[in-house]
């Protein structure tokens, strides 16, 4: 019986590798349409571990199978809604649906393989496979930053119409086609990693930098202020441990030398270098003039403000049904709508897309998540210990209003029932202190 027991935990234990390891590829390697969807590696072994893990269901936690069975409530009114409202079958509700069946999976999958092959197993392969998701990202990233050379999409289209060569150029992407969603899986991942691993102090900072950078290039607001917060997190830690020790000297000096240099480059000018900008516009002294980002005559602020205030426009329009999947994107770009967005459709607002479209069961799902994170703060002061972890809350709460949509984020679907993993099964989160990595 042990015997068995063994071969069947390592055997969904490599099965549940290979599924990590494929998800930052998603459809751009190994992928082939059928017709009506397309058929790729990550997805086959979607499918294959939900169907192995799902007999687990009867062991698991009463607060996850509460939250899974909502996600498949979720999916059962989002396919018959059409059906019952204004909204259509069409390709905005086909997109939504699809990441409301993924999002149930990928939560069944990670709650049957946890009970499958055990807390310690579930973290040290769930470690490896973040660690691979963000050597994957790191070296994308590095290669785009100095290279400038992307996979081409919507993004590079948009660099072809710009007369002014700028940092955006040098933005890395992967194959997100987007900055702000390649710098949420990168702090994304970092802060998930950091908060379920003990990583030496100094080597987070390195890559939290890295990624400082990145956001820096790519003018993400959100972005710096996330590098900041696990930035400023690193050096409180960092701080305590040398004052403990009574290092005072050797702190002082190393801080005092950061900072100098951090402060001479925030408050000099800075040059840019032709990497960025053109050499003529170098030779008449424009290199440092990068106007603020302006989409069909509107700043970025004023079109996530009237994103926002369209999106209450359809809570109080359908307060308890919601208006449907899709129909946050559908109605904007039929031009259905108070105010005026110009070209952008997506919500740029995970509350908002979420409210608006599926009303009650929206607000119970945000339920779910105020919960949890109450639960493991009350958790942290108990024990005065699981900062990092606890600071995923936050950290998924900025998350959430980078991306145009959140929703169909596999990030999403694969950190939230962590959360909740860590957060309600008994014990769970002492293996994140007690089994190495």
């Amino acid at each position: 019986m042990e015997i068995n027991q063994f071969y069947q935990i390592n055997w969904v234990r490599r099965i549940f590798l290979a599924w990590l390891i494929t998800m930052p590829f998603g459809a751009a390697i190994g992928a082939f349409s059928i017709g009506f969807m397309t058929i790729y590696p990550n997805l086959v072994l979607t499918c294959f571990l939900f169907i192995v893990v799902s007999p687990t269901i009867v062991k698991w936690n009463k607060i996850l199978l509460s939250f899974f069975l909502l996600l498949g409530v979720w999916v059962i009114i989002s396919a018959i809604s059409p059906s019952f409202s204004e909204a259509a079958f069409d390709s905005h509700w086909k997109f939504d649906f699809r990441s409301l069946i993924m999002q149930f999976c990928y939560a069944g999958i990670i709650f049957g393989v946890y009970y499958r092959i055990g807390a310690a197993v579930f973290r040290k392969v769930l470690l490896q496979g973040i660690a691979f998701f963000l050597v994957v990202l790191i070296a994308s990233g590095i290669f785009e930053f100095y290279s400038g050379i992307h996979l081409s999409g919507n993004f590079t289209d948009k660099l072809l119409d710009q007369t002014i060569v700028n940092n955006n150029f040098y933005s890395p992407v992967f194959i997100y086609d987007n900055p702000n969603d390649y710098l949420l899986y990168l702090i994304g991942l970092m802060a998930l990693f950091l908060g379920l691993n003990k990583v030496e102090r100094w080597k987070s900072v390195a890559f939290l930098l890295l990624a400082f950078v990145f956001a820096f290039t790519a003018s993400s607001r959100i972005g710096l202020i996330l590098c900041l917060l696990l930035l400023s997190i690193q050096f409180l830690f960092i701080a305590k441990a040398h004052l403990k020790k009574k290092q005072f000297k050797k702190f002082g000096f190393v801080t005092a030398g950061m900072a100098s240099v951090f402060l001479i480059f925030l408050i000099q000018p800075v040059f840019i270098g032709p990497k960025y900008v053109k050499g003529e516009e170098t030779t008449k002294g424009d290199y440092m003039a990068y106007p603020a980002p302006v989409f069909d005559g509107m700043s970025s602020s004023e079109i996530r403000k009237n994103l926002f205030l369209n999106g209450l426009d359809f809570v109080r329009e359908s307060p308890i049904a919601g208006i449907g999947p899709g129909q946050f994107r559908h109605r904007h770009k039929t031009g259905s709508v108070k105010y005026d967005t110009g070209t952008v459709v997506g919500p740029h607002n995970y509350l908002v897309e979420v409210i608006s479209q599926y009303g009650l069961i929206g607000w119970v799902y945000f339920l779910f998540l105020l919960l949890t994170f109450v639960k493991f703060l009350k958790e942290t002061i108990r024990r005065k210990d699981f900062y990092e972890f606890c600071v995923l809350f936050p950290v998924f709460g900025l998350m959430s209003l980078m991306s145009s949509s959140f929703l169909y984020l596999n990030l999403n679907w694969f950190m939230v029932p962590i959360l909740l993993l860590y957060s309600f099964v008994p014990n769970s989160i002492d293996k994140i202190v007690d089994v190495e990595g």
